[in-house]
């Protein structure tokens, strides 16, 4: 019989646990580990890509003891139960709190529904696979949301095996497709490397609505990235998709709230270059607009 190095054996894979995140999806907790370790910061502190990424005390984040930026999770539910999930976008870096999509959203339910509560589980950096497997664990321990509302990144974000650090690692690939990245080749988004994703992405978010639908959770979801809206759009295969970022419609929207084109400061683009105020609101649009009267 041949002999099994240690390091062959599964077990050694998934006894490894790093500042990645993945307990997730191995050990059945929500992922803070952002905020665990002797120096916990917010995740908005850990954007070394721009420099002017680093906060510079104008925005105030205030997170729950699950570290998301949100009210308290409780599994006690007085009111309509929605959940907000997403990447930085949903979290609002660079944002002030009333002034992300999800919280102008919730703002415009609580008019005129009883709400339970603000939840958030946008996450800087997180992909699709972490927005599923992250809402198991908030399903487990806080009960099934009414409505869940997904606002998806570009589909390059992935789990990869770190050969050298022995541990599995959660990457974003946000460069365009087929553009080199000297500082980290395993972010080199090539076609193929797409495609293969694109695939995975299409199987994983299909099964997913087919869960929410048996579970009674009414799901809707889309994307800010205007490259996978064009790939979605082509695919056609899901239930709860609806797309937004068609670019007429956006420029009409923006005439609409700034008569002139006299754009406010961040009205396109945060101080650390996500999307701006205008787009935001625009997203809130389109999400209340999909909801109707159902709320």
């Amino acid at each position: 019989m041949p002999r099994v190095n240690k390091h062959d054996h599964p077990d050694h894979f998934i006894k490894t646990i790093n500042p990645s995140g993945v307990p997730d999806v191995f050990y059945n907790r929500i992922d803070r580990t952002w905020a665990e370790g002797p120096n916990p910061i917010p995740s908005v502190m850990t954007l070394g890509y721009k420099e002017n990424a680093i906060d510079d005390g104008t925005i105030t984040y205030i997170y729950n003891s699950d570290s998301y930026r949100s009210d308290e999770f409780t599994s006690n539910h007085d009111g309509k139960h929605v959940l907000f999930m997403g990447c930085s976008e949903t979290e609002g870096l660079g944002s002030e709190y009333d002034t992300v999509w999800s919280k102008i959203v919730y703002d415009e339910l609580s008019k005129h529904n009883k709400m339970s509560g603000y939840f958030n589980m946008g996450k800087a950096g997180f992909g699709w696979q972490k927005i599923i497997s992250n809402f198991i664990q908030y399903k487990n321990r806080y009960g099934k949301p009414e409505y869940l509302f997904v606002l998806m990144p570009n589909i390059g974000r992935r789990f990869f095996w770190d050969p050298n650090g022995e541990k599995w690692d959660y990457i974003q690939s946000d460069n365009e497709v087929g553009q080199k990245n000297n500082n980290d080749p395993n972010k080199l988004l090539t076609v193929k490397a797409h495609r293969e994703y694109f695939i995975n992405f299409c199987i994983g978010v299909k099964f997913f609505e087919e869960y929410c639908k048996e579970a009674g959770i009414k799901l809707y979801w889309t994307t800010w990235n205007d490259l996978e809206n064009d790939n979605l759009a082509l695919a056609n295969c899901f239930q709860n998709l609806f797309l937004v970022n068609e670019k007429n419609e956006f420029q009409n929207f923006i005439e609409k709230n700034r008569p002139g084109l006299k754009l406010n400061k961040y009205d396109l683009n945060r101080r650390d270059g996500h999307h701006g105020v205008l787009y935001h609101q625009y997203w809130a649009e389109k999400f209340l607009e999909k909801i109707g009267k159902e709320l």
